[in-house]
């Protein structure tokens, strides 16, 4: 991998992270000590943020910094394409708005399309 890919694809798990516990770019940079633009900066892989602001980001999302880099979605870059990045970006969106039901419901769905192959 590139080192811009590498960057972007760190940015898409900035977003990934910040989407999931719903701050947007202003409060995630209150708390990191970034502007709204340097949080941006790093979503978008034009800056790549130092060690101290690693293990606030990590801090923040109650992950490990390790996590920070664990791209599940890229392991097998074969596969990888930006319409399943933007695929799994909605669903964890949709799961915030959904009852269990519903989610159990797109769950099997999903595998029955899998099954259709």
């Amino acid at each position: 991998m590139s080192k811009e890919n590498f960057k972007k694809e760190f940015g898409l798990r900035i977003k990934f992270f910040r989407d999931k516990i719903g701050l947007n770019q202003f409060d995630l940079g209150t708390l990191i000590g970034r502007s709204t633009e340097g949080v941006s900066n790093m979503e978008r892989g034009i800056h790549f943020p130092k060690p101290e602001i690693l293990e606030l980001l990590a801090e923040t999302f109650k992950i490990s910094v390790a996590d920070l880099f664990d791209f599940p979605i890229i392991k097998n870059q074969k596969e990888h394409t930006r319409a399943k990045t933007i695929l799994v970006k909605e669903l964890v969106s949709l799961t915030y708005k959904l009852d269990e039901k519903s989610i159990s419901y797109i769950i099997n769905q999903a595998k029955g399309l899998k099954d259709l192959k």
